[in-house]
């Protein structure tokens, strides 16, 4: 359960940022409390639960940005209502194919529809202080095997032009600022997503101007998430609760320190 009645040490803040972000008194940085999902306020960690909202794929079916941000806007009022600061939305991963098992939260398979969705609801969010995490950056599209080293193998051009589309168009409309990005569980090729400097520093911070914080997905058992490969990639905090091995292992090491100190 979240717990931030004092102030963390250690590694703490990179290791347990599950739908939370710890306080660090040092700095003044006050604890912030997020909610997964697209469809609305929903969070068993806290107990809170607000409106259903439709499926992403709905909202797209309407091809209406007004309406997108109107959905959006309803919702961060909820978590304003409910004291919370980040949205693990919106959801714009492409629909590779018809059975992937996350077609509901994502948009569609075109590109353009999908980020013209998405800047609208993200943009509905910044006046409330609500900061979205928009996921899954990146090639998210197919759930089956998703964390058991499921290798995503595509050329750059795709890349650039299909499935990395919408997440630049929301880093670019707000100068990356305002937002933060929930990295993947898949491998790009033959290395893993959350650890991918590249694709998390090359593509999202250097050339897209990026400037928040990249989350992990969920931080499970599953052998290969780890957080020294993640830090040094580009991964800034592990979506990471009481219980799982989302610690840092190398903490002696200087490269290991300095790379802490740039994601914290």
């Amino acid at each position: 359960m979240i717990n931030n009645a004092k102030e963390f040490s250690d590694t703490a803040v990179i290791a347990n940022a599950g739908v939370q972000t710890v306080k660090v008194d040092s700095v003044n940085k006050f604890p912030t409390i997020d909610s997964d999902g697209p469809a609305g306020v929903n969070s068993f960690m806290v107990g809170a639960y607000g409106t259903g909202y439709c499926a992403q794929i709905l909202l797209a079916q309407t091809w209406n940005i007004e309406l997108a941000n109107k959905l959006a806007d309803g919702i961060c009022k909820e978590f304003v209502d409910f004291g919370m600061n980040g949205w693990y939305a919106p959801s714009m991963n492409l629909h590779r194919s018809p059975f992937g098992g996350r077609d509901f939260e994502y948009y569609s398979e075109d590109s353009l529809l999908s980020a013209k969705m998405a800047v609208e609801e993200c943009a509905a969010a910044y006046p409330y202080g609500v900061y979205p995490y928009i996921k899954h950056f990146a090639f998210n599209e197919q759930e089956t095997n998703r964390n058991a080293i499921l290798c995503t193998w595509l050329k750059e051009q795709a890349a650039r032009e299909l499935y990395l589309e919408p997440f630049e168009e929301c880093v670019k409309a707000n100068d990356g600022s305002v937002l933060a990005v929930m990295s993947s569980y898949v491998y790009v090729g033959t290395e893993w997503d959350g650890g991918c400097a590249l694709l998390l520093n090359g593509i999202l911070r250097d050339e897209w101007g990026f400037q928040g914080m990249v989350l992990s997905d969920y931080f499970g058992n599953y052998g290969y998430m780890d957080a020294d490969k993640a830090v040094r990639g580009g991964t800034d905090a592990m979506l990471g609760t009481t219980g799982n091995d989302a610690i840092m292992t190398g903490q002696e090491s200087a490269t290991s320190v300095l790379a802490m100190r740039q994601a914290v």
